[in-house]
């Protein structure tokens, strides 16, 4: 993680435990973001062995409720939340099979043999308009609202969930991350990274630089 070449605070927090894999990406005035993230990742750290989609969601909404009630007990921390998409391993019946959740506009991809994909949806205002036909990919790249997210953790008391569950295939390979890094170099370069860089610690900090490289907004 990066605090960029543009802000002085950093507010994204990230969590790798046990099969656990998380990004949170804070907002809000003040500190109020990055604590957001901070809960986020604190309220998942420790929720042992997951077997099934309803219980990973139910343990975003867990963490929810925490950003919610923490932003209750300090008026300076109103408004304040979170993306969060994270890579969990599901064990159900001797089997394993990974679960995505993703709330926000922060991504998962997976690098396939064939391509690279992304199996999360941006919880955005250009994304919105995208699917609606409004507005072009290309034209969303630079959207001046490219920033506004239209779901998060820590807005209301209830938040809808994406999740989906995945066969894990030997050889795969996934990146999580904030807009940070998808917001400054393109999928290809991601997928180039991935496709050459062995170790998953310096394909991180590779692609970390490069986005810094990009402008580091």
């Amino acid at each position: 993680t990066d605090v960029g070449r543009v802000r002085r605070a950093n507010q994204d927090h990230h969590l790798t435990k046990d099969g656990m894999f998380v990004v949170a990406d804070g907002m809000g005035g003040h500190s109020g973001g990055e604590i957001a993230a901070e809960v986020t990742v604190d309220a998942l750290r420790d929720i042992g062995p997951i077997s099934t989609l309803d219980e990973l969601i139910d343990r975003v909404q867990n963490a929810n409720a925490e950003v919610v009630a923490r932003a209750r007990e300090d008026p300076v921390l109103r408004g304040m939340g979170t993306t969060v998409s994270l890579l969990a391993d599901l064990v159900r019946d001797g089997l394993h099979r990974l679960g995505i959740a993703n709330v926000g506009d922060s991504r998962l991809y997976r690098l396939t043999e064939d391509d690279l994909h992304q199996h999360t949806v941006d919880h955005s205002l250009v994304e919105s308009l995208v699917r609606e036909g409004r507005l072009s990919r290309a034209e969303a790249v630079n959207h001046p609202q490219r920033n506004i997210i239209t779901r998060a953790l820590g807005i209301d008391e209830k938040v809808l969930v994406d999740a989906w569950e995945l066969v894990p295939v030997t050889g795969d390979r996934y990146v999580i991350c904030s807009d940070g890094l998808y917001g400054e170099i393109g999928e290809k370069e991601i997928s180039e990274v991935l496709r050459t860089v062995v170790d998953p610690q310096e394909a991180a900090e590779d692609l970390v630089s490069r986005a810094c490289a990009a402008g580091g907004h």
